[in-house]
C-alpha cells in the first residue's frame, strides 16, 4: 500500500509539476493578455476621442446640412420658377427652329443657285471654304476637264493638281490671301492645259478675294481667272507691226529681230537686209525666215552659233565695236559697230523671247581714226627725228655761248680794273653784250628743256623710258633740293613733311623732274604774291606728296585733260606761260611706272592741288 502510496504520490507529484508549468503558462499568458488588454484599453480611448471629434463633426455637418436643405427649397423654388421659363423659351425656341429651318433651306438654295452661277460665269472661278480651303464650287471650264466628285468638298493642297500642272505659286498665294485678308493680282502667268489631248499654253491673271461670314471673319477665298492670251497675241501682234513701222522707215541704222528659239530672222530694216543680202550675194526677199548662222556676214557658221549662244545664255547684250565686211564684187570693205540684245519675255523676265541686231556703220569714222593714228605716228617720228636734230647745233651754240659769256666777263672784270683803259660807253656796250649773251644761254636751256622733254615723249611712246633707279633715294631730301632751287625766284614756297625720311628705290633725277614740274607750274599759274605750299604725308604703305596753289584753278572739263600730251590751260594768261604742254603728261607717266598714282583737285577760283602718291616698299624695275 506504501508503494501504491508512493507512486500515487509520485504521479501526482508528476502532475502537480506539469499543472504548475501550465499554471506558469497561464499566468504568461495572462500577463500578455493584461499588456494587449492596456493597449486596446488605450486604443479605445483614442477611438472614443476620435468619435467623440466626429460626432461633434456630425453635428457641425448636420447643422450645415440642415443650412443647405434650406437653400435647396430656395433653389427648388427658383428651378420651378426656372422651368417656368424655360417651358416659355422652349416654345420660343420651337418658333426660331421653324424659323431656322426655312432659312437653311432657302440658304442651301442660294448656295445652289450660286454654285449655278460659279458654273455658268463668263470667266473662270473657284470658290474656296473654310481654314483648309476645301473646294466648294468652280468653273467647270476653269482648267483640263475636272471630275467634280473627285474635288468637291476637298482642300486644295490635296486636289490643286486636277486644276494645274503646276499649281503650287498659287496654291501659296491663296494661303497668303486667306492668312493675311488681303486681295491679290497676279500678272500674266503661264498656264499649261490640255486641248484635244494636247497640252497647249496659256497666260492667265488671278484676282485672289478672301470672303467673309456675318461676323467679319475670313470664311474662304474666291479665286477669279482671266485668260489673256487672245489679248497677249493681240498685243504682240500690234508691238511687231510697230516694231516692223519702225524697221521700215529706219535708214541710218541697220536692226533685225530674230526669234530666239529658232534663230530666226522675223524682221529687219531696209538698212539691215541691204547689208547682208549685199554681203551674203542673195535677195532681200529670201532672207525673212533665214536662221542667225545663215546671215551673219562676217563669221563662219560655228562662230555665229558661238556668239547667239553667248548672249542668250548670258542674257547680257554682246557688243562688237568694228565688224568689217566685205561685200560681194568690187564694193570697197565696210566696217559696221554691232549691238546684239536680248529681248525678254514681258511675263517671264529670266526667258529671253527676240534677240535685237542694232548695227551702224562706222566705215567713215574708222578711216578717220586710222588717218589720225597714222598722223600720231608721223608726228612722234617728226618729233624724235626734231629732237636728235636740234641737240646738235643746239650744243654747239651754247657751248659757244659759254665760252663768249666768260670771255665777256673777263673783259668786263679786266676794263673795271682799269688794265684794259677802255672808255666808259665801251664798258657800257660789254656789260649789254654780257646781258645779251645771257638771254641767249637762258633761250638756249629753255630750248634744250623743251628738246628733252619731247625725246622723252618719244622714249614714253616707244616703251623705252629708262629709270635709273637707287637704293636708299630719300624723298624729302630730293623734293627739298627742288624747292631750295627757287630761291632765286623770291617766291614763298613753304614744305611740310610728317617724317624726315621717307626712303625707296627710285630715279633721283626723274623725281627731281616731276617736282621741278610741279612746283614751277604752280608758280606760273598762281600771282606771285601767293604762296606755294609743298607736303608730304605718309599714308599705309605709301607717300603722298601734295602740292597746292592759290592760282586761278581748273573747270572739271580741263581736269579730264590735264595729263594729256600737248595739252595746256584754255585761259588767256597761258600766253604768258613757256611749255608745250608734255611736263604733267611726263610726270605722269614717270609716277605710273613706279606703280604710283598722280591726281588733281581744283575749282575755279579756288586754286589747284595737285597729289603724288609713292609706294613706300618698291622693287627696281
Amino acid at each position: 500500500q506504501l508503494e501504491t502510496v508512493q507512486a500515487e504520490q509520485t504521479q501526482l507529484m508528476q502532475e502537480l509539476s506539469g499543472a504548475n508549468t501550465r499554471l506558469n503558462e497561464i499566468n504568461k499568458e495572462l500577463l500578455d493578455a493584461n499588456e494587449e488588454l492596456q493597449v486596446s484599453n488605450e486604443e479605445l480611448v483614442l477611438a472614443h476621442e476620435e468619435l467623440q471629434a466626429t460626432i461633434e463633426e456630425f453635428e457641425t455637418t448636420n447643422e450645415e446640412l440642415q443650412a443647405t436643405n434650406e437653400e435647396l427649397e430656395t433653389s427648388n423654388e427658383e428651378l420651378q420658377a426656372t422651368n417656368e421659363e424655360l417651358e416659355t423659351t422652349n416654345d420660343e425656341l420651337r418658333a426660331r427652329s421653324s424659323e431656322l429651318q426655312e432659312a437653311t433651306h432657302m440658304l442651301e438654295s442660294e448656295r445652289k443657285r450660286l454654285s449655278e452661277m460659279i458654273e455658268l460665269a463668263p470667266f473662270s472661278i473657284l470658290m474656296l471654304r473654310g481654314p483648309r480651303l476645301l473646294v466648294e464650287a468652280f468653273t467647270p471650264r476653269y482648267t483640263p476637264p475636272v471630275d467634280a466628285r473627285a474635288v468637291q468638298n476637298r482642300p486644295l493642297d490635296e486636289v490643286f493638281d486636277h486644276f494645274w500642272q503646276d499649281g503650287a505659286p498659287v496654291v501659296r498665294l491663296v494661303h497668303e490671301v486667306y492668312q493675311q485678308n488681303a486681295m491679290r493680282t497676279t500678272s500674266r502667268m503661264p498656264t499649261r492645259v490640255m486641248k484635244d489631248g494636247v497640252p497647249v499654253e496659256r497666260y492667265v491673271v488671278y484676282t485672289l478675294v478672301p470672303s467673309h461670314d456675318a461676323t467679319g471673319r475670313v470664311s474662304g477665298v474666291l479665286l477669279y481667272a482671266v485668260d489673256e492670251t487672245e489679248r497677249l497675241v493681240k498685243e504682240a501682234e500690234e508691238e511687231r507691226a510697230r516694231l516692223r513701222m519702225i524697221f521700215d522707215n529706219t535708214h541710218a541704222a541697220g536692226l533685225a529681230l530674230y526669234d530666239a528659239n529658232t534663230t530666226a530672222l522675223i524682221m529687219g530694216s531696209p538698212r539691215y537686209l541691204d547689208m547682208v543680202a549685199r554681203a551674203r550675194g542673195k535677195d532681200r526677199s529670201e532672207l525673212p525666215g533665214s536662221l542667225w548662222y545663215e546671215l551673219l556676214p562676217d563669221a563662219s557658221s560655228e562662230e555665229a552659233i558661238e556668239i547667239w549662244k553667248t548672249v542668250i545664255e548670258s542674257r547680257m547684250p554682246l557688243h562688237r565695236p568694228e565688224v568689217h565686211i566685205n561685200l560681194a564684187g568690187d564694193e570697197p570693205e565696210t566696217v559696221w559697230n554691232w549691238t546684239l540684245t536680248p529681248v525678254m519675255r514681258k511675263e517671264e523676265q529670266d526667258t529671253v523671247q527676240y534677240l535685237m541686231v542694232s548695227a551702224v556703220e562706222i566705215t567713215e569714222q574708222t578711216r578717220v581714226r586710222q588717218q589720225g593714228e597714222q598722223l600720231n605716228l608721223l608726228k612722234d617720228e617728226f618729233i624724235s627725228l626734231a629732237s636728235h636734230e636740234l641737240r646738235t647745233p643746239l650744243t654747239s651754240i651754247h657751248g659757244n655761248a659759254e665760252l663768249l659769256h666768260r670771255k665777256l666777263q673777263r673783259q668786263v672784270k679786266a676794263s673795271q680794273r682799269g688794265e684794259g683803259h677802255q672808255p666808259t660807253d665801251g664798258l657800257l656796250s660789254s656789260e649789254q653784250d654780257v646781258q645779251a649773251v645771257e638771254r641767249i644761254i637762258r633761250q638756249a636751256n629753255r630750248l634744250n628743256r623743251l628738246i628733252e622733254e619731247m625725246m622723252d615723249v618719244t622714249r614714253i611712246q616707244g616703251e623705252v623710258l629708262e629709270l635709273k633707279n637707287l637704293e636708299g633715294v630719300n624723298l624729302v631730301e630730293v623734293i627739298r633740293r627742288v624747292v631750295d632751287s627757287y630761291a632765286a625766284t623770291e617766291r614763298a614756297i613753304s614744305m611740310e613733311t610728317t617724317s624726315e625720311a621717307f626712303v625707296g628705290n627710285w630715279d633721283e633725277s626723274r623725281l627731281e623732274q616731276v617736282w621741278h614740274n610741279l612746283i614751277s607750274n604752280a608758280l606760273k599759274y598762281s600771282p606771285s604774291s601767293t604762296t606755294v605750299k609743298v607736303s608730304l604725308e605718309q599714308q599705309p604703305n605709301e607717300v603722298v606728296v601734295m602740292v597746292k596753289d592759290e592760282g586761278h584753278g581748273m573747270s572739271e572739263e580741263e581736269h579730264a585733260h590735264i595729263f594729256d600730251r600737248f595739252y595746256r590751260l584754255s585761259r588767256d594768261e597761258k600766253s604768258s606761260v613757256e611749255g608745250l604742254g608734255l611736263g604733267l603728261y611726263i610726270a605722269h607717266e614717270i609716277i605710273a611706272r613706279y606703280g604710283g598714282r598722280m591726281w588733281v583737285e581744283s575749282k575755279p577760283g579756288e586754286g589747284s592741288t595737285f597729289f603724288v602718291s609713292l609706294p613706300l616698299e618698291k622693287t627696281d624695275e
